[in-house]
């Protein structure tokens, strides 16, 4: 949405991570995993997390030797991670009743924005007794403190969501953003409240901006942005 040429600019440069991205692909993974089984991050203080799936299928390893076993990439379940995901957890937990539906790593369809559109939410409750979603997205990095308000990437998010439970009555969502490791006025926890019209109302700026995209001479924008940039 910021630079249109980049997408053009982008093509044929392989997709690379850093150690950074990895370490919180790791707390995403320790935090999807507490959610889907109940557990607390604490049950996994001084584990490894293994998140090169085509090394071995263990996800967890509990010793030090273990991790060095497999040779994949692994990070250690610290306590800056247990922290920090915990904070995620008890957010979640304290919204959660026992008649709300909850997706957690859900892959959002957004082919009717653009074709091979998609996301991916970290988790998203639907509480029907309020005719509510929360979109919550948990952010690990320390460098960048990212605010939910407006926030391009959690509407998309909400429209997927909204997409996902469109055959249920639905007025509101809330857009949330866990970042415990970066400091922040607000907070750790930020939300950011909307409604459907809104969500539609930026669909169509996101369709706009996926179009601009392939134009032949899409311009160049360069910004903030432009260190999340392959190219």
């Amino acid at each position: 949405m910021e630079c249109p040429g980049s997408i053009r600019m982008s093509e044929g440069i392989p997709s690379t991570s850093s150690a950074f991205a990895d370490e919180g692909t790791a707390a995403h993974e320790l935090a999807a995993y507490c959610m889907e089984n109940g557990y607390n991050a604490e049950r996994f203080a001084g584990w490894w997390v293994n998140i090169d799936g085509k090394k071995t299928s263990q996800k967890f390893l509990e010793t030090d030797e273990e991790a060095t076993a497999v040779k994949a990439r692994v990070f250690e379940v610290d306590d800056e991670m247990v922290e920090s995901v915990q904070v995620y957890l008890d957010y979640l937990r304290s919204h959660i009743k026992p008649d709300d539906e909850v997706d957690v790593e859900f892959r959002f369809d957004l082919t009717h924005v653009a074709d091979g559109m998609f996301g991916t939410g970290d988790c998203v409750i639907y509480q029907p007794e309020k005719r509510h979603l929360i979109v919550a997205d948990f952010k690990y990095g320390r460098g960048v403190a990212v605010d939910p308000d407006d926030n391009p990437q959690l509407l998309s998010y909400g429209l997927g969501a909204i997409k996902r439970h469109g055959n249920r009555p639905l007025a509101t969502v809330s857009l949330v953003v866990v970042q415990p490791r970066c400091r922040h006025p607000a907070g750790p926890v930020r939300e950011w409240g909307t409604d459907v019209f809104g969500l539609f109302e930026f669909e169509e700026k996101l369709r706009a901006a996926a179009l601009a995209t392939a134009e032949p001479h899409a311009p160049l924008n360069a910004g903030d942005w432009c260190r999340f940039c392959p190219a």
